[in-house]
């Protein structure tokens, strides 16, 4: 059996057609039921998105380490300062969208050290703790509830 070389050239081709055209139906970005051109602006921005969910997550396992801590009781001023290092080299960089809760996790962190080692008072790491779960919370929109009903907000264009 012999295979022609312009055949299986022309196969070849066609294979990679239609690998490529199934490889950009599953990337191409859709808005509206209408397949969008990806710009290197839309590449740029959904990699902006992609990192701030990203940190999102890492904030509110950070502030959720600190509110389980001042759960406890007083915490050990040793395992307070250890979180707040974590916490702050864990906050210290990131998105402009993620900043204000960055901040307030750190200063969540360092009040609660703070407080287990007698140099604040447990109300002002309480309220530390929940200006940070307020700001982390505010990065997340809900959905709304009216008469046991939830509306979930829809962003058009």
């Amino acid at each position: 059996m012999e295979v022609d070389v312009r055949t299986f050239a022309a196969s070849s081709v066609i294979a990679l057609m239609l690998l490529f055209g199934l490889a950009g139906r599953a990337v191409t970005p859709v808005e509206h039921g209408e397949a969008q051109i990806l710009t290197p602006a839309r590449w740029r921005a959904g990699k902006l998105e992609r990192r701030a969910e990203a940190e999102v997550r890492r904030l509110r396992r950070d502030v959720e380490d600190i509110r389980s801590l001042m759960e406890r009781g007083r915490p050990s001023p040793v395992d307070a300062m250890l979180l707040a290092q974590r916490v702050y080299a864990h906050e210290r960089r990131g998105t402009s969208a993620t900043a204000p809760a960055r901040q307030a996790a750190i200063d969540a962190a360092q009040t609660v050290a703070e407080y287990a080692s007698g140099a604040a008072e447990r109300d002002e790491a309480v309220a530390a703790v929940n200006r940070a779960i307020d700001a982390v919370d505010a990065l997340t929109p809900k959905p709304a509830e009216k008469d046991g009903k939830v509306f979930i907000p829809v962003v058009g264009g």
